[in-house]
This record gives C-alpha cells, structure tokens and sequence, in this order.
C-alpha cells in the first residue's frame, strides 16, 4: 500500500485547502461589501430625512414666530379696544 502522506499528494491537499480557503474569503468578503453598501444607503437615507426635519423645524420656527407676533397683535388689539371701550372714555369731563 502506499504511502498517502506523500510529497506529490501534500501539495495537492495544499493547493486544494488554498483554492477552498480563498473561495470562503470571497464569499466573506462580498458579503462586507453588500453590507457596506446597504449602511451607505440607509445612511444617504437618514441624511435626507435630516434633511426634511430640519426644514420641517425652519418651518415650524417661522410659523411659531408668525404665531407670536400675531399674538402681540391681537394683546395691543385688546387694550385698544379696553382702552376705547364705552365708560372708559369721559366725554363730558371738564
């Protein structure tokens, strides 16, 4: 019987293990890629929604400030109005 551990047949299993182990890298190493590319598209993603919530705050900002000077408006409207009101104004004073 012969030898199985031999030189020849060494370098076959090594040149087999090598093909096999390079073949598990590149199974590894395409699967790092898509999961890099799917966290460059979820974070593209969360940057356009960043984006939308900032201009849904700018918004909010300007229509709370809107909001505010309309509410001044209307506290001088009333102490107009309180002010002008009939009883409050003497016609007849000397």
């Amino acid at each position: 019987m012969k030898k199985i551990f031999n030189r020849e047949n060494l370098l076959i299993l090594l040149v087999v293990g090598l093909i096999g182990h390079n073949v598990y890298l590149q199974t590894r190493v395409e699967k790092a890629i898509d999961a890099a590319q799917d966290a460059e598209y979820e974070a593209s993603r969360a940057a356009n929604n960043a984006d939308d919530a900032a201009s849904y705050a700018r918004n909010a900002a300007d229509y709370a400030s809107e909001a505010s000077d309309n509410a001044a408006n209307a506290w001088y409207s009333a102490q107009d109005a309180a002010n002008n009101a009939f009883g409050n104004e003497c016609w007849s004073c000397p």
